[in-house]
C-alpha cells in the first residue's frame, strides 16, 4: 500500500450507461483519462481490454434491468473488474453483487449523476494518480468482490478548526443513503488535502474517526492519502464501504 504499483498507471477504466444513462454520464462526466463506452454493453468484445468497468443502469427504464444483467455477464466474461450500479427506488438487501443508487436522496438528476461521476473519480484517481499512501488494484478487486452490499459517499471541508469535517460529511452522506447503517465489513478510505493542512497526524485522526464511527476494527481499514495544493485549507475525504 506503500509503494505505488507502476502496472495499473496500465490499466484501463472504462464506463458504460444503458439507455438514456449513457447520454447523461456524457454530459456530467467530465474527467480526462476515463473512456465512455460507445460499443453495446451487453456484448463482451465491447469489454475488451478493460481492466476496471463500470455500468450504470435505470431500471425505471423499459428493458434496463435485462440489459443491466447482459453487460454484467459480458464484462465477466472479459475478465473485467466491474462495478455495477442500478438507479432504483425499489431497494433489496439480497443485491450484493451490484450498488443500488436511491435517486430520492438527492434533489435532481444533476445532483444524482454528479455523485454517480465522484464515486468513478475516486476509483480512476486510485489505479492513476501516485500519492503519499497509495490503495492498489487488489484493495479494489476486494471491494468489488467480496460478498455483501457497497456503497460510496464522500465529503469536503476547511480544515482548520475540525480536520474531521469532511469526513464527517462523508459519513452523514453515508448514513442517508444507507439506513439503518450496519457495522462495516471493509473499507477504502482515501483522504486528500495541501501540504499545509495533511500530515500524518491529521490523517491518523481522520482514520481513527471513521473507524470509530463505523463500528469496525483497523484492521477492515484500508486507506490512501494524496496531496493536491489546489485544496489550499480544505480535505476531501472519500469512503467506500462493503457491508
Amino acid at each position: 500500500m506503500f509503494t505505488f504499483d507502476e502496472t495499473i498507471l496500465a490499466a484501463s477504466l472504462k464506463i458504460a450507461g444503458i439507455g438514456k444513462t449513457h447520454a447523461l454520464l456524457e454530459q456530467y462526466l467530465n474527467c480526462s483519462g476515463i473512456c465512455l463506452l460507445t460499443e453495446d454493453p451487453t456484448l463482451p468484445v465491447s469489454w475488451a481490454d478493460t481492466t476496471v468497468g463500470f455500468l450504470v443502469a435505470d431500471a425505471t427504464e423499459e428493458h434496463a434491468w435485462e440489459k443491466f444483467q447482459q453487460g454484467i455477464q459480458s464484462a465477466k466474461e472479459q475478465k473485467v473488474l466491474l462495478l455495477p450500479m442500478l438507479i432504483t427506488a425499489q431497494l433489496t438487501e439480497s443485491a450484493s453483487s451490484f450498488m443500488q443508487i436511491n435517486p430520492q436522496y438527492f434533489i435532481d438528476e444533476a445532483e444524482l449523476y454528479a455523485y454517480i461521476a465522484e464515486s468513478i473519480k475516486s476509483i480512476q484517481s486510485f489505479i492513476s494518480e501516485p500519492g503519499l499512501v497509495n490503495i492498489d488494484l487488489e484493495d479494489i478487486r476486494f471491494l468489488f468482490t467480496e460478498e455483501g452490499r457497497f456503497a460510496f459517499s464522500y465529503g469536503e471541508r476547511e480544515s482548520q478548526i475540525d480536520k474531521c469535517a469532511a469526513a464527517r460529511m462523508a459519513l452523514k452522506q453515508l448514513r442517508m443513503m444507507n439506513p439503518p447503517i450496519p457495522a462495516a465489513k471493509y473499507i477504502i478510505l482515501n483522504i486528500t488535502g495541501s501540504e499545509d493542512n495533511l500530515s500524518m497526524f491529521e490523517i491518523q485522526e481522520i482514520c481513527e474517526f471513521v473507524n470509530e464511527e463505523l463500528g469496525t476494527n483497523s484492521s477492515c481499514i484500508i486507506w490512501g492519502a494524496n496531496i493536491d495544493n489546489t485544496l489550499a485549507d480544505r480535505i476531501y475525504v472519500s469512503i467506500w464501504v462493503k457491508f
